[in-house]
């Protein structure tokens, strides 16, 4: 059975008791648990450059973020945005916490509605377990998820939003496999899973 170690704040759901483990959360201020601020810091970094370089980011997201081309990819999409960043700590992010930003911006140019359309889409490749999961997820609530990203991230109405999102997840795990989870992590594998739906197979992966 897949296991989804979740530290998303008072889940209250009792279903999820026999199927789910939830990690305490890690000190404010890491990359596991980032501070409110941090990340409406991020957040914000991602809007401000994905609304310059559109095409970068969408190209940047093509690639597999545990990958070393996608290290690169992100390295200079920094260096080439650095106007964007109010804090000094933005790029030091995770790679999946900042891919996970950056989809969401692109979500943006979506219209309303536009995820729950293609959540039937069954043609998508996902390009690791992660995204895989957020891909599950969002086709099963689209609403649901669309609903995670209007909120502030970091704010008590995110934790209400991935709270209704909880129960889906251990469903959404590949059998034998353990992930971690907080509510960071949890928006941004949501963000990539939508973002994913929304804009298809990257060109190297069609056919």
């Amino acid at each position: 059975m897949a296991t989804t170690i979740l530290a998303l704040a008072a889940v209250s759901c009792a279903a999820l008791l026999s199927t789910v483990v939830y990690a305490a959360p890690t000190p404010v201020g890491t990359d596991e648990s980032p501070s409110a601020l941090a990340l409406q810091a991020l957040h914000n970094y991602a809007i401000c450059a994905v609304k310059r370089t559109p095409a970068g980011a969408e190209k940047m997201l093509s690639l597999d973020p545990n990958s070393q081309d996608f290290k690169r990819s992100r390295a200079r999409f920094g260096k080439g945005h650095a106007m964007c960043e109010k804090r000094g700590d933005v790029l030091r992010s995770s790679p999946m916490l900042f891919a996970g930003s950056v989809a969401e911006a692109l979500i943006i140019k979506y219209p309303v509605g536009a995820l729950g359309s293609a959540a039937a889409r069954k043609d998508i490749q996902p390009r690791n377990m992660v995204e895989g999961v957020g891909m599950c997820v969002a086709a099963q609530e689209p609403t649901k998820v669309s609903a995670v990203f209007a909120t502030e991230p970091g704010s008590d109405a995110e934790r209400v939003a991935l709270n209704s999102t909880a129960s889906l997840l251990p469903g959404c795990v590949p059998p034998g496999k353990t992930i971690k989870l907080n509510r960071p992590a949890a928006r941004a594998i949501y963000a990539l899973g939508a973002y994913r739906l929304l804009a298809g197979n990257p060109e190297h992966l069609e056919g």
